[in-house]
Order: structure tokens, then sequence, then C-alpha cells
């Protein structure tokens, strides 16, 4: 296909219709930049694996973009599947330091073995082992000293410090996509699903202008996480399984799309156990058998993802089992809570109910759908008179949504265990701050009760001292030299007198400014303190 031919889809496609296909969006889809992480980078050349399925004989290979053009002009197999397998955003595994931690997470079957161990060259140094791939391959690094195996040998990723974070992308070129969605008349509204983060469902029948259907389309997303509390605080791994399905009804061939695509590494095992079970179900000869029925090809990935949140659904579970242990097992209950673990568990059991209600919708619309199929292409409206595939493809669809029911509220289970842990945290907290309060009230009310005995024999004093004031000073200006009986110093006398010497005014010009300058000395302190008494709370509260 010439470039010029690139741009007319979906313009140029027989089923484009203005009114509901929106060929601007569609482009901004698809467009060559790559502005954010949501948009995968566009390959310079394809390297994409496509199995064929043909009455009972299979083919599994790479293309790139020579290989990919000459493939689609020849005849369609009865089931195609071609696998977009966009490269990982972020490179998480080979960060990870707790040994132990990634035992438990091999044992639960989310990442790979820690302790792997694979034959080494002859140097003792590096190994490369290469997969099917040519794009891929894992490098396996010995112990340079040992020069020799000592048991498992760890695997390591070198990676280098600019590789931390890569852009993800495609392992399909622009003009390559467009050779596909051109030749197989792709729905538009599928774009989003290819190159994107949508995932609602869709499907579409079109028919000819005898109103006959001629092509069955539904496209959908699904959606496997997982929870990993021990790398770098908390991260998660998420898988998005895209499949976009068209069944052609005069050659009775159908064109599967599948995108595997997760923003780290930390779910590759899942991608892994994915494509060997695709290459598995394409090599099978019964596989032939399910070709009449579209809705059956791509079925077991549902089992895939719901298996994979089985066992992801053990760590959060796991880490807030720990965290009640840590609560009920020491004496200090706040002390063993870890309310970041708590929250960050929380949030990915929120994430997890959300996708599996998700998975419940899309497994309650591909029933819809799926009946609507053999009404339309299998031209029986009686659900008991259709072929063995319709009901296995519908007992299989009642399984997983009674899976993922049973796995939700298992989930909301735990998620209301921890989120009374977090209530306990808080009453907890509560009540240690009202205990503080309290002992702070008892010994502020027992300072008051100090200061209010210290104030009543202060005043017990003030009154003692005010009772005996006249009396003192009556005593003490009588004993001066000032006052005097006529005839003490002689002898008694017959008719005593009591006499006031002249020089009395001392006493009161002396007494009266003392006193006077006494009072005002004290006014000037008195105003002083209430001056500096505001400054010093303010200093206090702004910690100076």
């Amino acid at each position: 296909m010439e470039q010029g031919n690139q741009l007319e889809y979906p313009l140029g496609s027989p089923t484009y219709v203005p009114a509901f296909d929106d060929s601007t969006w569609v482009q901004q889809e698809l467009q060559q930049a790559s502005e954010t992480w949501r948009a995968e980078k566009w390959p310079p050349q394809s390297n994409v694996l496509i199995l064929d399925h043909n009455r009972g004989e299979s083919t599994i290979e790479y293309y790139n973009d020579a290989g990919l053009s000459t493939l689609l002009k020849g005849p369609d197999p009865q089931v195609r599947f071609i696998l977009l397998a966009p490269t990982n955003q972020e490179k998480i595994q080979h960060e990870i330091t707790d040994h132990e931690a990634a035992k438990i997470y091999y044992k639960n079957g989310l990442l790979d073995d820690p302790d792997y161990q694979t034959p080494l060259p002859n140097d003792g140094l590096t190994q490369t082992v290469k997969e099917e791939d040519p794009s891929v391959h894992i490098e396996y690094v010995a112990d340079k000293n040992t020069n020799a195996p000592r048991g498992p040998q760890k695997l390591v990723a070198q990676l280098d410090a600019s590789e931390k974070e890569i852009p993800s992308q495609l392992n399909i070129s622009r003009k390559s996509l467009f050779e596909v969605l051109t030749k197989y008349d792709i729905a538009p509204l599928a774009c989003s699903h290819i190159r994107g983060q949508e995932q609602a469902f869709g499907s579409r029948a079109c028919r000819d202008e005898s109103g006959n259907v001629v092509s069955f389309e539904f496209w959908y997303a699904i959606r496997a996480r997982s929870y990993f509390p021990n790398i770098k605080g908390g991260k998660e791994g998420d898988l998005k399984i895209t499949i976009v399905t068209r069944y052609d009804v005069r050659s009775e061939s159908t064109l599967i799309l599948l995108k595997y695509r997760s923003f780290n590494d930390l779910t590759e095992r899942l991608k892994r156990e994915l494509k060997q079970k695709l290459k598995d179900f394409v090599q099978d000869p019964r596989t032939a058998s399910l070709t009449i029925d579209p809705f059956a090809l791509p079925l077991w990935h549902f089992n895939a993802a719901i298996q994979y949140f089985r066992r992801a659904g053990r760590l959060p579970r796991d880490t807030i089992r720990q965290q009640e242990v840590k609560v009920h097992g020491t004496s200090d209950e706040l002390t063993g809570m870890s309310l970041q673990i708590l929250h960050l568990a929380l949030g990915s059991l929120d994430q997890d109910k959300t996708q599996m209600a998700s998975l419940i919708d899309t497994i309650r619309r591909l029933r819809v759908q799926h009946d609507l199929f053999y009404r339309l292409v299998g031209n029986e409206p009686n659900p008991d008179r259709r072929v063995w595939v319709y009901h296995r493809v519908q007992e299989e669809l009642d399984r997983y949504e009674c899976l993922l029911e049973l796995f939700k509220s298992t989930v909301e289970l735990v998620a209301g265990k921890g989120q009374r842990l977090i209530d306990l945290s808080f009453n907890l907290s509560s009540r240690r701050m009202a205990e503080q309060t309290y002992e702070q009230t008892e010994q502020t009310y027992q300072q008051t009760e100090h200061a209010r005995s210290e104030n009543v024999a202060m005043k017990t004093i003030a009154i003692m001292t005010m009772m005996f004031l006249p009396t003192s000073f009556v005593t003490g200006l009588l004993g001066t030299n000032f006052f005097f009986l006529s005839g003490s110093s002689s002898g008694p006398s017959d008719n005593p007198r009591f006499l006031v010497s002249p020089q009395l005014w001392i006493v009161f010009a002396v007494a009266i400014p003392l006193t006077m300058i006494t009072f005002v000395a004290w006014l000037f302190w008195s105003k002083s303190k209430k001056q500096e008494l505001p400054q010093r709370n303010v200093r206090q509260c702004s910690g100076v």
C-alpha cells in the first residue's frame, strides 16, 4: 500500500459513515507523533507475530513490513491472530532488592524465579538467551570470580541508567497497521483500543445493500492487575488485554487483533503465559471446530485474567492480615500499624473492584452480542436449536461471571478489614489524645487547687496583717522619742502629763514623701510588666 493510501482510512473504507465514524478523531488516535505514554511510538520496521489456523493446520511466524504486506494479499485462514506487543514504559523488576519478597511473588505466580538457574558458557560471564522474537533477549550474568555456578544463579537484567524509563513502542509500523485496518475494514471506533487506553465495549454488524449481514465485529478490553507492596513503596502491575474481533460471513473467517500492553514490566510473566497459551491454542487441531463461533476463539483470555486476579489477590490480603497481627500483637497498637501500607493496599483493592465490575459488565454485553450473532448470522432465533459451541460459550461466560462476583466479594471483604484497621487507628489516636487531654486537665486542676490554697493562705495573712496594722502603727509611733510622759525620768509623779515633742513634724515630712515615691515606683513597675507580657506571649508562639 502506498503512503498516499494510508491516509484514506477510514475515509476509503466501504463501511465508513460520516455520521457515526469520526475520521478526524481516528487520524488523531493513529497520528504519527507520540506525545504521551498512552499512545505508543511507531517503530521504523514491523516485527509482529501472526498466528494462523486453517482446518487443523497452523502457521506461527514473525513478519516485517514487506512480509506482512505479502501475507495480506493472500487468502485468509479460518482464524488469524495478529499480536501487538508494545514495549514497557518502565522497567522495575531489576530494582527488586528484597529477595524474600521476590520469592513470595514467584510462588504466587506473579514474577519470575529470582533464583533461576541457567547453564553458563565457558567464560562464566554472560549468556544471552533469545526467544523466537528477535527483538527480545534476556542476559543472565554469573559471578566473575567463581567462574562457575554454585547452586541457583540470580537473574540480573543489565540495563543502562538511561533505560530506566523508555518510551513505549509498538511492534507494528504505522504503514502496516493501516494495511491491516484497510484490508479487514476494521471499525474506526476500535482504533482507540488498538492505540490508546480505551476499554469500553463496542460492536458493529455490517450489511450489504440487500440487508444481509456481511461481517460482525466486537471489541473490548480485559485488565489483569496485581499489587506489589514491597517494591518501591508499593507498585502495581496492570496488563491491558485488547481484543478486536471481526468475523467475515462470506469467507467464514475470523480476524482477531490482540494487544498486550502494560506500563511496567511487573506483568511480563503473565504476558509470556498468554503468548504461550495463544500458540498452544492455534496449534491444537481441535481449534478448527471453534472457528464457526468468533466469540469462542479469544474467550480463554477471561480465564487467564481471572486466575491472575486470584493469584494477585493474595498480596493485599496478606498485607492487611500482617497489619492486623501487628496491631493485636504489640502493647502499643499505633506503633505496630502502618497507615501508608494500608492506604496503598486499599487503593489497589478499589482498583480491583472497579476492574472486576468492568469485566462483569463486559461479560454481560458479550452474552447479549453472542445471542445477536446467532440471530443475524446463524439465522437461528431459538437458542435451544443452536450448535454446541454456542451453549459452551454461554456456560463459560456464566462461570466467569460467577468467579468474578465471588472475587469481587472477597476483595470487598478484605477492603472492609483494611478500612476497619484505619478506623481503629483513628479511634486509638482519638482515645490517646483524650487521655493526654485528661492528664493535662488533671494537672491544671491540681495546680489551680495549689494556687487557690496559696491564695487562701495569703489572704489570711493579709487579713491578720490588717487587723494588727493599727496596733503596730500606734505602738511604733508611741515608741519614738517624740512622745513622753512628764516626770518619767525623775520618778513617779502625782500628776503626770502626756507631752509631744515639737519636732514631730519630721516624722510626717519624711514618711509621706517616701510613701508617695514608693507608690509611684510601684505604678511604673506594674505598667511595664503589663506591656511586657503580650510581647513575651508573641515570642513564645513564634518559637523565638
